[in-house]
């Protein structure tokens, strides 16, 4: 930038547009992969050739206004702008990487609304300690307790719940422990339905 070098613009620009046409082949090959599956690393290939097809686009632009303006500083006024967006993507799988190492709660799922379909079963009388983690991008895995009345059939209702969570939610990878308030005692919490359930009867 202090002491800018003569620049070859027909063989910059060649090169820019040779990697311009093998960046876009390979962007559009695996986008097609995303679409059929949604896996961090595809998304990071692919964010990485968007990178480089951003930095021939940033180079041609660059190049021909250059040569139309002779202003050598627009060459690295748009290298510092791709290598904005380039660190914004990055930046968007490191912290997607960095909840998957945490094994947080996916953000394209809520708990809240898992553990409702789930009690409004027929024969759910509660659910409880329900535990929801990202194995990977598209990998869920979910644990939890399920409180059954007593003409419940527990295992017809692990095959509702089983099918809920796949169908609806995406979570192929479920533990449900069944529970009789009668059987399992939850304390303060556990009585308050054994007394619902001896009042009913």
């Amino acid at each position: 930038m202090i002491q800018p070098q003569a620049v070859d613009m027909t063989l910059m620009l060649g090169i820019a547009a040779i990697g311009l046409v093998v960046n876009i082949v390979l962007t559009m090959v695996l986008s097609r992969s995303m679409r059929e599956e949604n896996n961090l690393n595809i998304k990071s290939a692919l964010w990485h050739f968007i990178g480089d097809l951003l930095s021939s686009v940033g180079i041609i632009v660059s190049g021909l206004l250059m040569m139309l303006t002779g202003w050598a500083i627009l060459d690295p006024i748009v290298s510092m702008l791709v290598g904005g967006i380039i660190f914004i993507g990055g930046a968007r799988i490191v912290r997607e990487s960095y909840l998957v190492l945490m094994e947080s709660v996916p953000e394209t799922l809520d708990l809240e609304d898992i553990r409702s379909d789930i009690a409004a079963l027929p024969g759910v009388q509660d659910v409880h300690e329900l535990h929801l983690w990202a194995v990977s991008t598209d990998h869920y895995s979910l644990t939890g307790h399920v409180l059954v009345g007593s003409g419940a059939q527990p295992f017809e209702l692990l095959s509702q719940i089983d099918t809920l969570l796949r169908e609806r939610h995406g979570i192929a990878h479920s533990t449900i422990q069944m529970e009789h308030p009668a059987i399992h005692d939850h304390g303060a919490y556990g009585q308050r339905f054994v007394s619902g359930l001896k009042a009913s009867t």
